[in-house]
């Protein structure tokens, strides 16, 4: 799994995607430059545990751009069931999520989240 300091945290936007500021992006140069989550594109496993700062606009603005992502862990976050089905809907990788501690996760969504795993994709239909 990989982990990120607070440190790094605190420069991704994935922890408060609002909270840009225009002297962030006054330079291309620093714009080029600017951590983002949604720029590891590759990224397979992402473990952010004990973020309370994280979100449902985390999973929103950030998560959902890692499409090779197949196991998240995500304890202690405040996501709603909301990011749960948009995780569900969206990322067909993703196979494990790790929830422990997200009060906020009722047992419909996770149940949402394990049936989307064993859905089959519809069959094309030949015209």
């Amino acid at each position: 799994m990989t982990g990120f300091s607070k440190e790094i945290l605190d420069e991704m936007d994935i922890m408060n995607p609002f909270q840009a500021t225009r002297e962030r992006h006054k330079t291309e140069s620093h714009r080029k430059g600017y951590a983002s989550i949604r720029n590891l594109k590759s990224l397979t496993h992402l473990s952010l545990d004990d973020q309370p700062a994280c979100t449902d606009f985390s999973i929103i603005f950030g998560v959902l751009k890692l499409q090779q992502l197949q196991v998240l862990s995500c304890k202690k976050w405040k996501v709603t069931d909301v990011a749960l089905r948009a995780l569900a809907d969206i990322l067909p990788s993703l196979r494990i999520i790790n929830t422990d501690g997200c009060v906020n996760v009722s047992k419909y969504a996770l149940d949402y989240f394990n049936e989307s795993r064993t859905r089959k994709p519809p069959l094309l239909q030949q015209l």
